[in-house]
C-alpha cells in the first residue's frame, strides 16, 4: 500500500454523506469481489478532513484511498465512479506515491463500542464525541446498519490488516499526510 488516490466531494453536506455511503459500497463490493475471485485488491480508507467532537461529526469533503497502483487503478476505472465523476459529484485525483515525509499516523476503524451503546447493550457507555456514520444496507439479507467511524492519531506505524469496508481491522495505521 504505497499509493493515494483522493476523491473530493463537490456537494453540499447532505448530498455529500450519501455520495460518501455510495463510495464506501464501491469500495466494500470491489474488494469483496476480487477476494471472492482470488484477486488482490486491498485499500484502506481515510478521511483526512473528518472531525469527531462532542458537538459536530463531519466525513470532510476528501475521501482517501491507500492501496496499490493497480487497486487504485480499478476503483479510478471502476463504472460508477465514472458515472460520479461525469455529473461533477466528485473528482478524481491522479494516482499519486505517499510522501515519504510524512505527519504521523491513523487509525480508520469502524467503532464497536458506539453501536453497543446505540443498540442499548447492557454495560455499554456513552462517548464523548458525537460519531460519523455510514448507513448501509446488507446485500445478503437486505437490513439496513451503520458503521460507526473514528478517526485516532497514532505516533507509530502498525502494519496490519483492512476490513473489505477499507476500515483497521487490528489497529494497523495508515499515513496522515
Amino acid at each position: 500500500m504505497n499509493h493515494y488516490l483522493d476523491i473530493s466531494l463537490n456537494l453540499k453536506t447532505e448530498i455529500r454523506h450519501k455520495t460518501i455511503q455510495g463510495l464506501v459500497s464501491i469500495v466494500h463490493a470491489t474488494q469483496t469481489k476480487s477476494n471472492e475471485l482470488g484477486g488482490s485488491i486491498k485499500l484502506a480508507i481515510d478521511f483526512p478532513k473528518m472531525v469527531n467532537e462532542s458537538n459536530k461529526s463531519d466525513f470532510g469533503d476528501t475521501l482517501r484511498l491507500i492501496g496499490s497502483r493497480d487497486s487504485l487503478i480499478s476503483i479510478a476505472t471502476n463504472g460508477n465512479i465514472c458515472n460520479m465523476e461525469e455529473c461533477g459529484q466528485i473528482e478524481l485525483s491522479v494516482i499519486s506515491q505517499i510522501p515519504t515525509e510524512v505527519h504521523g499516523y491513523v487509525i480508520v476503524k469502524r467503532d464497536r463500542k458506539l453501536e453497543r451503546f446505540k443498540a442499548g447493550k447492557k454495560g455499554a457507555k456513552p462517548l464523548d464525541v458525537k460519531p460519523c456514520f455510514i448507513a448501509l444496507r446488507s446485500k445478503a439479507n437486505g437490513r439496513p446498519f451503520s458503521i460507526n467511524i473514528v478517526r485516532i492519531k497514532s505516533n507509530k506505524k502498525h502494519e496490519g490488516d483492512f476490513s473489505t469496508y477499507g476500515l483497521s481491522s487490528n489497529g494497523s495505521t495508515i499515513p496522515h499526510f
